[in-house]
């Protein structure tokens, strides 16, 4: 009987990918992967460690671990930790490909199983519906008076008045005069301080007269 040969990490992490096994067996296959070297070797994050990252039992570590190396003798043990006669010693793997892997686990082809369907609306290259792109001009600018500008903004909102409330204005005729109004004391503070000043004086100059011989 032909060995397994020995692969890379991720050679050999493409091709569990493509396999047509059990969810758990592909997720503790990819796990233990992960904490190997990359020419595939070195691979003993122990069962606890793993049981953590796939978030389940030791049991079920060992079961799926179990499934990889004897059935689909996609990993070769190296090292057996319980023979060590030491606790707490983990197994260490192999990342290895069967020659025969073929007639252990279906291979699955990417392209042939999962391509988007073509047509004539979804041509190569283009994705999504025709109306999923710019969408249509008024969606995209929106209307003057709909546009919304946050506090402090220095954009101006231009707002275009109705036809009807627009009031045209009043042109006075040539012929016309115009009155203008005479300004109003009481609204104008120096006048009124002036006109005080003016009573003050000639109050003043009243008492002179009066108590002159």
């Amino acid at each position: 009987m032909t060995a397994p040969a020995p692969a890379g990490k991720f050679e050999w992490q493409r091709l569990i990918l493509s396999l047509d096994i059990p969810t758990l067996t592909k997720a503790a296959a990819l796990t233990l992967s992960t904490y190997g070297s990359r020419n595939g070797s070195n691979c003993h994050p122990g069962n606890e460690l793993l049981a953590w990252a796939m978030n389940c039992d030791e049991k079920t570590v060992r079961r799926h671990l179990a499934v990889l190396r004897d059935e689909l003798r996609l990993i070769e043990r190296t090292f057996y930790g319980q023979q060590a006669g030491r606790r707490g010693l983990s197994d260490c793997y192999q990342l290895v490909i069967p020659w025969d892997l073929a007639t252990r686990a279906k291979i699955r082809d990417y392209d042939q199983e999962h391509r988007t369907p073509e047509s004539a609306d979804n041509p190569p290259g283009n994705s999504g519906t025709p109306d999923s792109g710019a969408g249509t001009p008024d969606s995209r600018a929106g209307s003057p008076d709909s546009r919304v500008h946050t506090p402090g903004s220095t954009h101006q909102v231009g707002i275009t008045p109705a036809a009807d409330s627009i009031v045209a204005p009043v042109v006075p005729s040539p012929d016309a005069q115009v009155e203008v109004p005479a300004p109003d004391s009481d609204q104008d503070p120096y006048r009124r301080e002036n006109d005080e000043r003016n009573r003050q004086l000639a109050a003043l100059e009243l008492m002179m007269r009066e108590s002159a011989p």
